[in-house]
């Protein structure tokens, strides 16, 4: 409709197109009119200064006007739920904020109602609140202190406010104290309940066209507060002009353990809706990127996207019995599935050639030793040979799981056991008995399609970059509330503190897909921007968390400069390493080295050579004595019992470590979204002299080579011979 047109392209009103329209209003010009000349109707009398509330969270305005959401009131073709509710929150969200920028919230509202069924119900609910803003001046204070304000005013102001109002309907020339002389008597101005105004509680006095104070000089001058940039970085007024630039103890102060705990327990629900798991392209999953992307987007202080990649999942159970007892077995990755019963038939040496395997074969599930070659050439050599299934057994103590490197080939059914389950087995081969298996392996191998999601501050220098990530998605054994709930939901909480306040640095906050895969959304991303080497050189620095609320916790931090592991980082990691460092040393907290080893999603950063630091609290290895007494808990015992497992819920998290890191990660954004001092300049020689050692070190093993967060089990990677 023309009200939707003319507000989503107004610019900056004034006081001459508001008093034109209440002239025409007053004259009985119908919205039908109104609409042909391109002028707002009542919607401009409601909201006269055109670019309004773009910059307040729909989220608080439904809070202030005491509905969980308002978009269910404004859905409602009832004329009476539109004027009751949806006017009122408009102009009350005027009120409280001082501002004069509503079109865009208003603009939505009139999409699902029809103006001329309500306008009529206009007066009675919504005028009054303006009137108050035109006798508040303009203030960069939060919403709750206006409203606090606002009730404190005596009647007198309000009066003389609602006398401008008035005054300015009518267009009298002059300045606003001239216009208010020639107002109407203020004792024949009735009085008003402003109905679900729980924040801006109060009664005030109201007149036919007060609506139009919002149109007066002093508000008009906020002028066009849509879009865009900058706190900080850009040049030109912004809507956020008014906030302060960010500061450690501030942004820390507004993390919670309340506001975690809720977090973590939405991401727990999610998993509990969808099959107990949140595996990348799951529909847990998308649930989990809807959730970060709606919230991100909600805050109207981040450029928000969903970047889509798509990959291959693998995942699998196996039920293996041996002569009817059962045998733990291991999943290869990309094995198809199938069921496979009959005799067990050992292939001579250790089947890596089609002569290794006997006539006696077909129909059979083949024995194959570990070794020499690949696990798919001897799944893909059992196939050929008419093997109905195969049984790789490891060739050194342990369990053994893989992968076959590459889906979608002619693979038999395939699963490995360990050194010490076949032993029993091959001495009654030797011996000539006959040994039955019955194998049932449920298996999926499918292409899915999946989203990181990027949120970059609008304002900040975005030549001049920090990148804060962790992964969203979990392993499809559970619901993965610590690995990595707990970092995206510690990510998640200090970009929402952040959207109160400036930056000089942008902020980019990523959530990683598919970490549990082979860190693949994060490669994804940076093959990306590896075209645009001047993309890559923005990024000044990347923090990485993934699991900060281990049950066992320690407070470990990435070793940037190698000093405990001789394995360093590039140019700047140890800057990095030291501000956290020092940040557990003001808390008067202990602190340890882990290994930078690039298990998890900042392996790719580290191999672009982009500084990289972050957090970890543990996973599968257990914690040592001298880990015991630096931080509590139990010595032998996992950091985190619940690693990839099932038990990884809400309720094992350790709340303490959970704020404590939280906090951190807060302090360390704080800092680099003022500056990256200490940190040394992009130069594309040192980085390509860090990036081309680091994939020198991952050819040669050293990196991914510690356990303090593998990712063993359905990760596309594993041990393939």
């Amino acid at each position: 409709m023309a009200d939707q047109i003319y507000l989503s392209n107004a610019g900056t009103c004034t006081e001459h197109d508001s008093a034109n329209t209440s002239r025409e209003l007053a004259a009985g010009a119908q919205p039908a009119d109104l609409q042909e000349k391109q002028v707002p109707g009542w919607a401009a009398v409601t909201l006269a200064t055109c670019n309004a509330l773009h910059a307040i969270p729909q989220s608080y305005l439904g809070r202030v006007a005491g509905l969980e959401d308002w978009k269910v009131a404004a859905s409602s073709r009832s004329q009476d739920n539109f004027s009751r509710y949806n006017l009122p929150l408009v102009v009350l969200a005027a009120a409280c904020t001082g501002t004069c920028q509503a079109a865009t919230l208003t603009r939505k509202a009139v999409a699902f109602t029809n103006v001329a069924a309500t306008r009529e119900r206009l007066p009675q609910r919504a005028r009054a609140m303006a009137v108050l803003t035109a006798g508040l001046p303009l203030s960069p204070e939060n919403p709750k202190q206006i409203s606090q304000k606002a009730g404190q005013l005596p009647a007198e102001s309000r009066r003389s406010a609602a006398i401008m109002a008035l005054s300015a309907s009518q267009a009298v020339p002059g300045a606003p104290s001239q216009r208010a002389q020639n107002g109407p008597d203020p004792a024949s101005i009735p009085q008003v309940d402003i109905p679900h105004a729980s924040d801006c509680w109060f009664k005030m006095k109201i007149t036919t066209a007060s609506l139009l104070a919002l149109a007066l000089p002093g508000l008009a001058a906020a002028g066009d507060g849509g879009g865009g940039g900058g706190g900080g970085g850009g040049g030109g007024a912004s809507w956020h002009s008014h906030k302060k630039y960010v500061s450690s103890e501030k942004l820390q102060s507004l993390i919670r353990t309340k506001d975690l705990v809720a977090g973590a327990q939405k991401l727990q629900n999610i998993a509990n809706a969808s099959g107990g798991n949140r595996a990348f392209g799951s529909k847990g999953h998308n649930r989990t990127v809807d959730y970060l992307y709606k919230t991100l987007t909600n805050l109207h202080y981040y450029t928000v996207t969903k970047q889509p990649f798509t990959e291959i999942y693998s995942d699998g159970t196996a039920i293996l019995t041996i002569d009817g007892a059962p045998i733990v077995a291991g999943i290869m990755t990309y094995t198809p599935g199938g069921e496979a019963a009959g005799p067990l038939v050992s292939v001579a040496n250790v089947g890596c050639d089609a002569a290794d395997y006997p006539a006696s074969i077909k129909g059979s599930i083949a024995l194959i030793a570990r070794g020499t070659c690949p696990f798919s050439q001897k799944s893909l050599n059992a196939k050929a040979a008419g093997a109905t299934a195969a049984v790789i057994y490891n060739n050194v103590p342990g369990e053994l799981s893989g992968t076959l490197g590459a889906p979608f080939l002619d693979y038999a059914p395939v699963v490995g056991i360990s050194q010490e389950d076949s032993v029993a087995i091959l001495a009654k081969l030797t011996a000539g008995t006959a040994v039955e298996a019955n194998l049932k392996l449920d298996a999926t191998v499918e292409e899915r399609v999946s989203f990181n999601v990027i949120a970059e501050t609008k304002g900040g220098d975005h030549d001049n970059v920090l990148i804060v990530g962790g992964h969203s998605d979990s392993v499809a054994a559970g619901p993965g509330i610590n690995d990595d709930g707990s970092g995206t939901i510690g990510i998640l909480n200090v970009a929402k503190a952040l959207a109160k306040f400036k930056v000089k640095n942008a902020v980019r906050f990523a959530f990683w897909s598919a970490e549990e895969f082979g860190l693949l959304g994060s490669y994804f991303y940076m093959n990306s921007l590896n075209s645009s080497q001047t993309e890559v050189n923005k990024i000044r620095a990347y923090l990485n968390f993934d699991m900060i609320a281990s049950p066992n916790y320690v407070y470990a931090i990435y070793d940037g400069d190698g000093s405990a592991f001789n394995l360093t980082g590039p140019a700047g990691s140890d800057v990095i390493e030291r501000d956290f460092e020092d940040f557990f040393k003001k808390k008067g907290v202990p602190s340890i080295p882990t290994e930078f080893s690039g298990r998890s999603d900042y392996a790719a950063f580290i191999e672009n050579g982009i500084p990289s630091g972050g957090l970890f609290t543990g996973a599968e290895v257990p914690k040592t004595e001298h880990e015991a007494k630096l931080f509590g808990g139990q010595a032998g015992v996992a950091l985190d019992i619940n690693y990839h497992k099932k038990g990884d819920t809400v309720d094992n998290l350790a709340l303490d470590a959970f704020l404590l890191d939280t906090k951190s990660i807060a302090d360390s954004v704080a800092k680099y979204a003022l500056s990256f001092a200490g940190l040394p300049p992009v130069s594309a020689h040192a980085r390509r002299w860090d990036a081309d050692r680091a994939q020198t070190l991952k050819r040669s093993g050293g990196i991914h080579g510690h356990a303090g967060h593998s990712h063993s089990g359905p990760c596309g990677g594993g041990a393939s011979i």
